[in-house]
């Protein structure tokens, strides 16, 4: 299931599950949603579309996979690829292809936050 993703530079990036049930978004940012600053996986991640993969980001994808071994890619849909980089669960999101600010414009937000620089 998927949240509600809030980011703001001198407070950090957060994730709100079920904020559609919430009254008051703003007394959900505290220390229990908020996103950490680092993860202990044992994989490198991935995630790409399927919509726009092209051969480059094909053969991109390919070499990280020989790079880092043990690799795991996921399929998700506009800005919410770069939600799962700014909460750590990937490492990368690889695009060679055009794209337009609202596929971007609310994952760049969440990334902008102290605590999702790495």
């Amino acid at each position: 299931m998927w949240g509600l993703y809030v980011g703001e530079e001198t407070i950090g990036a957060f994730k709100i599950e079920q904020a559609s049930e919430k009254k008051n978004i703003m007394g959900e940012l505290n220390e229990q949603n908020q996103i950490p600053d680092s993860r202990n996986k044992n994989y490198f991640g991935i995630v790409a579309s399927r919509s726009h993969l092209t051969k480059e980001t094909e053969e991109f994808i390919e070499n990280l996979k020989k790079e880092h071994g043990n690799v795991k890619m996921v399929s998700k849909g506009s800005s919410l690829k770069i939600c799962l980089v700014a909460e750590g669960e990937a490492d990368i999101y690889p695009r060679f292809a055009p794209t337009s600010e609202w596929d971007t414009a609310a994952g760049c937000r969440g990334c902008r936050c102290p605590c999702c620089r790495r």
